[in-house]
């Protein structure tokens, strides 16, 4: 709005709540698109195809969802329903991780067709 008021000629209007409204709305919006962010991957992560999945970044991703809900928790001490969003993301992260090792296992791009043919998956690869 301040941009097409700049364009016309106009004074530019002032939203002295704006800021204060954003500031407010970014702990929702974090714990919101993490929760999204994450139950999506899982899925991913989980049902997917493991072959081209980068077992690195899938690790670092985890560590910062898993950061994330846990200052969110904290920043949602007093406000129940978000709490429950947070606490019940963080429990399924939690849950993840022990998924990680097997995950930089299979992983590895070390592994060749040669050694799924020795395990006897070669007809996933």
């Amino acid at each position: 709005l301040n941009k097409e008021e700049q364009l016309l000629g106009f004074e530019v209007s002032q939203f002295p709540m704006l800021q204060q409204i954003i500031s407010l709305k970014d702990p929702y919006d974090k714990l919101w698109f993490t929760f999204h962010n994450f139950q999506t991957k899982e899925t991913q992560w989980m049902k997917g195809p493991f072959l081209g999945l980068n077992a690195e970044e899938i690790n670092e991703e985890v560590q910062n969802s898993w950061r994330t809900m846990h200052k969110l928790q904290k920043s949602f001490a007093d406000a129940i329903n978000p709490r429950k969003v947070a606490d019940f993301t963080k429990h399924k992260i939690d849950r993840f991780k022990n998924h990680l090792p097997v995950l930089q296992i299979i992983c590895n791009p070390g592994l060749k067709p040669r050694h799924w043919k020795l395990v006897g998956y070669m007809e996933y690869y």
